[in-house]
């Protein structure tokens, strides 16, 4: 019976406790996650395979476009310059996005290679040394190589690169569906349309109030991206420095009889996605290191409350950083890719939430160990979605990680 099922860690799930309160109507989970982004799907996907009653509420409709998952196109690759913490998780990402196209019987990955560029060679350097130590194939490229085998591109005569062939677009929008219809064919719950209200400790676990009703589980993980500090106020006092920054995605049709890019390129301050989820046309952006320069001379009271996104007075505050932005894209544009319009013709608003320092939050809360929460993954996070998904349910469990996530504290990032 669920009374007595035990799982490997050592510990009994649906306890005597949570048996009672099943006894009196209330729905009872191992664990619940909320927020189904996809780090949420993922963490939710996870438990399942780990033979966990699982629940996964979202307060949208399923795949929503309001938070930071939504959309067609999202880079992964394995360079991380000398970040390995995240690095060493890439090889197990990669293979498991794999791993679920096999499974969804859907395209989720398109291999069209990425170069990135930089005119420090520190920079290069630490990539060069991240993909050797990763043993993933790469190649080091001069100027010369650059214009000679990337013609469509013009980098002035000091801009070096790093090629990595494995680069490739994750399909954002089919990863989040393949990761939930997985996780419901494996018996997992997907309550979505469903807005948390109150979050209570209980004997032995904790209690999760919806528009719908009451969830009891022992193990709690918040994923909720950009309403993260929403849900910890339910918690306390206690907060994380989340900037959540609205973002614009920008896409640039091509020039009459001129090349667009072919590969995912990224420069010390630019990233580019080839045509891909708009024939023709190449989505241009900051790369995140440049949104994290930004968050950090962001003032707090200029972090945007995710629930009014599109009010135009929330939004006034905002207008100068986000009408900068697409004028630096467009001489990015006028000086670096010769076969693209520097106007864009598609526009489309996403949400990043991100720490000060640009990394993950991964840990359980500091006061309620029974919940764990996962935070800050804007800019860099989706492509190891899978692997951070196995973090946090390992949280959840009191296992110990496989991957160093000691610099991925809540406590660095109070409020």
């Amino acid at each position: 019976s669920d009374s007595e099922r035990s799982d490997f860690s050592g510990y009994t799930l649906i306890n005597g406790d949570m048996a009672e309160a099943s006894e009196k109507g209330r729905d009872i989970y191992d664990v619940i996650v909320v927020g189904g982004g996809v780090v949420g799907s993922s963490t939710a996907y996870k438990a399942v395979q780990k033979s966990l009653r699982c629940l996964l509420i979202e307060q949208f409709s399923a795949c929503h476009s309001r938070g930071s998952s939504l959309g067609k196109s999202r880079v992964i690759r394995h360079a991380y310059g000398s970040q390995m913490q995240y690095a060493n998780m890439m090889p197990q990402a990669y293979n498991e996005w794999k791993q679920l196209e096999i499974k969804s019987g859907r395209t989720l990955l398109k291999k069209v290679g990425g170069l990135h560029t930089s005119t420090d060679k520190d920079s290069l350097l630490a990539n060069q040394r991240c993909l050797e130590e990763l043993g993933v194939e790469h190649e080091v490229m001069t100027n010369s190589d650059i214009k000679q085998r990337f013609p469509e591109l013009s980098f002035t005569d000091d801009v070096m690169g790093v090629y990595e062939p494995s680069t490739s677009i994750l399909n954002a929008d089919l990863c989040v569906r393949a990761l939930q219809d997985s996780f419901s064919a494996e018996g997992g719950k997907v309550l979505d349309m469903q807005k948390v209200t109150s979050l209570d400790r209980i004997p032995n676990g904790m209690q999760v109030v919806t528009d719908s009703g009451i969830f009891n589980c022992q193990k709690l993980i918040l994923t909720p991206g950009p309403w993260i500090n929403e849900l910890l106020k339910h918690l306390g006092s206690t907060r994380l420095d989340i900037v959540v920054q609205p973002i614009e995605v920008l896409f640039y049709p091509a020039l009459a009889s001129k090349a667009p890019p072919r590969n995912i390129v990224s420069t010390d301050h630019h990233y580019l996605i080839p045509p891909y989820e708009y024939g023709g046309m190449t989505k241009v952006s900051f790369i995140p290191e440049s949104k994290q320069r930004f968050a950090q001379t962001t003032d707090n009271r200029l972090s945007l409350n995710p629930n009014l996104r599109d009010n135009s007075s929330e939004m006034k505050s905002w207008r100068e950083h986000i009408t900068a932005e697409r004028e630096k894209i467009a001489q990015f544009i006028t000086k670096t890719l010769p076969g693209v319009s520097p106007q864009p013709s598609i526009v489309e608003k996403c949400m990043y939430s991100m720490t000060r320092d640009g990394g993950f939050v991964l840990d359980n809360h500091p006061e309620y160990p029974e919940v764990v929460v996962g935070a800050g993954f804007s800019g860099h996070g989706f492509k190891m979605a899978p692997v951070v998904g196995e973090i946090l349910v390992d949280l959840a469990l009191g296992c110990k990680p496989k991957y160093d996530i000691s610099d991925m504290k809540f406590s660095r990032m109070i409020a």
